[in-house]
């Protein structure tokens, strides 16, 4: 399966999907349980899911990500890459450079990034790359949480932007 910048998509995951436990104090803590969240959200939907995952790039450099995830779907590999930020500033468009970079290195089908929110120079690079916010009502084609629990790639949706 092949990527390409124009099939980098996003997933949206509702608080109710996440519970943040009230005894964390520290950002690092609750980045952590941020990334054992989510990874526990991809098992439900019948992943193998790793948390801060080291894998190593078609360009030989290797790579850490927060949450990986892949499934076998038929007779392909469906490989997902999480970023998850529990910043108290704006993800900006240089950060997103360095995660664009790493899911074509890595050949992710989607690469998810979470944070509370992004520069606006990110949002504009963003939008020329497809990615799906989910603060805006532009979702069209995107995949959404309900098409990842499909056992076969949901028809329009994520067969088509992998070009």
């Amino acid at each position: 399966m092949s990527s390409s910048a124009e099939g980098f998509t996003a997933v949206e995951l509702s608080s109710a999907e996440i519970e943040r436990p009230a005894a964390l104090q520290s950002p690092a803590e609750i980045g952590r349980a941020l990334e054992d969240a989510v990874r526990t959200v991809f098992e439900s939907m019948g992943f193998n899911a790793f948390v801060r995952h080291r894998l190593k790039g078609k360009s030989g450099a290797e790579r850490e990500i927060d949450v990986y995830a892949e499934k076998q779907i038929g007779t392909d590999v469906f490989r997902i890459g999480v970023e998850c930020k529990n910043w108290k500033q704006s993800v900006d468009r240089s950060t997103l450079d360095r995660y664009l970079a790493s899911w074509l290195d890595c050949g992710f089908n989607m690469f998810i990034v979470i944070a509370k929110d992004f520069s606006e120079e990110a949002k504009k690079f963003a939008k020329t790359k497809r990615v799906y916010d989910r603060n805006s009502t532009a979702s069209a084609g995107c995949n959404t949480y309900r098409d990842l629990r499909a056992e076969k790639p949901v028809p329009g949706k994520a067969s088509q932007d992998r070009g």
